[in-house]
């Protein structure tokens, strides 16, 4: 029932009756409310619950990744060490020979980057 027809319904009573009915109805709309709340607390509890669940999992993944990354890190960092060290032990051991080598090197660099050509 819609208010107008509430409205002219009770026209010629005292304000009180409206008064009551209109609490009445205020109360009728409060237990539905509560009971509205109330039947879907399970279902937010559910979501709230996968959304956490959600956000755990990402974290924990994000973690296990940053771990991952650190493990690398520290990995290629030993590998380019012994790298150098071996270097610099060859080019003690043979400077000669490691600056032909170098000297070869520039050479095969500046040809296949399309180094000037002398004869022009």
């Amino acid at each position: 029932m819609d208010i107008t027809s509430e409205m002219k319904k009770n026209e010629g009573q005292p304000a009180t009756a409206l008064k009551d009915q209109i609490k009445d109805k205020s109360t009728g709309l409060h237990d539905t409310i509560d009971h509205v709340a109330d039947s879907a607390r399970p279902t937010i509890e559910r979501a709230t619950s996968g959304a956490h669940a959600g956000v755990d999992q990402v974290s924990s993944a994000l973690t296990d990744a940053t771990h991952t990354l650190a493990e690398r890190t520290r990995d290629l960092s030993e590998a380019y060490e012994r790298f150098a060290e071996t270097g610099r032990r060859y080019v003690r051991m043979s400077p000669v020979m490691s600056i032909s080598i170098a000297m070869v090197a520039g050479y095969l660099i500046a040809k296949l980057g399309g180094g000037r050509d002398r004869d022009r």
